[in-house]
């Protein structure tokens, strides 16, 4: 099933929430990292980073998160850069 819009997207994340028991998502940014789609989702205990990798089809084939603290401190306020 394709995933359209930002209800699509909540959705989701409310469902793996529910189903594997992952910490609450206070609030989520669209954003581009290293000049593809993503996502930055902060959770109570920090933010975490969501690149999608799009294959050939143009769908996306791969999902990469980023939650190490050192890593993330680029991000302040809610703002990336892309």
């Amino acid at each position: 099933r394709v995933l359209v819009g930002r209800e699509d997207v909540i959705r989701l994340f409310k469902g793996l929430q529910w189903r594997h028991g992952l910490p609450p998502m206070e609030r989520f940014e669209l954003v581009r990292i290293n000049g593809a789609p993503g996502m930055v989702v902060y959770l109570e205990d920090g933010p975490e980073t969501l690149a999608l990798e799009a294959g050939e089809d143009g769908r996306i084939c791969a999902i990469y998160a980023m939650r190490n603290p050192d890593k993330l401190t680029h991000i302040a306020e809610g703002r990336m850069g892309g």
